[in-house]
């Protein structure tokens, strides 16, 4: 006659044992999925933070290179007996006294051809960008200071801008020479370069910071000074 023994199951302390492996599997599982959904939202807020800043610097760029834009362009040619007649145009802040600012302004003709002997207009001709309340603002003639940034993506807690004047010497284009303590001779040509610091925070994250420095180029340089006749 064949005896069947009695099935035991497991211990309590088995189960016990069981339940520990399976919670801490579950524990490790559950970091995992934390720590990957947040940096993906930390990757996602670096990426929407270096975006709005990259967008901005774009702007900036397009707008400095434009400083100095005259619409009778043929008054501003400089011939050596003949300087360049004054432009109101290349008036721009920071100034070379004022190397580094948070604020920059900068003048250009708006139209094509001026019909008025190339006469500012400050209510339609004046632009500049500028950082208040951690935001960035574009100011577009009559338009006024607009918001550059959204405060609600990025905060911008700095906006640097230094202007660079390299002087060129144009000694070699006067057929006389200059005379002895002559200010306005040789002629000089002012190539400016505007150098630009931004940085932007994440709103909904302080710890996502980026800085972008971009350095740009302006188009119109400005020629100082006459050859003696």
């Amino acid at each position: 006659m064949l005896k069947y023994r009695h099935s035991r199951g497991i211990s309590l302390v088995e189960l016990m044992v069981g339940i520990a492996v399976g919670m801490i599997v579950v524990a490790g599982a559950s970091v995992m999925l934390v720590n990957q959904v947040n940096e993906h939202r930390r990757l996602m807020l670096e990426t929407q933070v270096q975006q709005d800043l990259r967008a901005s610097a774009d702007l900036i760029l397009r707008e400095l290179r434009r400083a100095g834009y005259r619409g009778i362009k043929q008054e501003g040619v400089w011939t050596p007996s003949t300087p360049a007649a004054a432009a109101s145009y290349s008036v721009t802040t920071p100034t070379v006294t004022t190397p580094i600012s948070t604020l920059v302004t900068y003048r250009y003709s708006k139209d094509a051809v001026d019909t008025a002997a190339d006469v500012f207009d400050e209510n339609t001709e004046q632009f500049g960008f500028r950082r208040i309340a951690n935001v960035l603002q574009f100011r577009l003639g009559s338009g006024g200071w607009q918001p550059l940034t959204d405060p609600g993506t990025v905060l911008i807690t700095n906006f640097n801008v230094a202007l660079v004047v390299q002087t060129v010497d144009m000694a070699d284009y006067c057929e006389v020479p200059c005379a002895a303590g002559a200010t306005a001779c040789p002629p000089q040509q002012e190539v400016l370069n505007f150098d630009i610091t931004l940085t932007g925070t994440a709103t909904h994250d302080p710890a996502v910071v980026r800085t972008l420095n971009v350095s740009t180029r302006v188009r119109n340089d400005r020629i100082i000074g006459t050859c003696p006749a």
